[in-house]
């Protein structure tokens, strides 16, 4: 979640608190096996680096390696701010000063994405997902990341309270559903 660095599998990377890669494994054959899918929580508006602001890890899955580099950074992320070199697309989406911006116009991107979305679903046999963030980048791209690679579910975090989410949804050509934070407005709308 939130502060991805590695999307593929190696050297423990699915192992948490929570339990190991055989566990989640496990846990997600058993739930199958009972007929209950299980979602992931995907992070791919932003992405952790290494060491520096524009460093992100190369990783091989099944012998083909990812590698994003700074040119996979919008360009309007607070990186280049910083003096970092980044790539030249501004963000389709709201921006997010915790990681480094992830340009979805960027092919490099979109193949990483793919992969890992791939990865989940067919590897380590996630149902379908939770992405995080929707609105930092744009909704033809869940779209895009949806027919390639066809979740059962999906459902995008869209916390707004406008129209944003109607939106979001048509502009994900209807291949997601969406949740939102609308109670929270309501009552905050009340008490004001």
């Amino acid at each position: 979640g939130y502060s991805d660095l590695y999307w593929f599998p190696g050297e423990d990377r699915y192992t948490s608190s929570f339990g190991t890669e055989t566990q989640l494994r496990s846990m997600i054959n058993t739930f199958k096996a009972k007929g209950i899918g299980t979602i992931a929580d995907v992070v791919i508006n932003h992405r952790g680096t290494l060491s520096t602001w524009n460093d992100f890890p190369s990783e091989t899955y099944k012998g083909v390696t990812y590698s994003l580099t700074y040119e996979d950074i919008c360009s309007d992320d607070e990186a280049a701010k910083n003096g970092y070199k980044v790539g030249k697309n501004k963000d389709t989406g709201e921006g997010w000063d915790g990681l480094r911006d992830l340009d979805h116009k960027s092919e490099n991107v979109q193949t990483a994405v793919k992969a890992y979305l791939n990865f989940l679903l067919k590897d380590l046999g996630y149902t379908g997902f939770r992405y995080d963030m929707v609105k930092g980048y744009s909704a033809s791209y869940t779209k895009m990341y949806n027919e390639d690679s066809k979740p059962q579910f999906s459902v995008g975090e869209c916390w707004d309270s406008s129209n944003t989410i109607k939106n979001w949804i048509d502009g994900a050509g209807k291949t997601s559903a969406a949740f939102d934070f609308q109670f929270r407005y309501t009552v905050r709308n009340a008490i004001n």
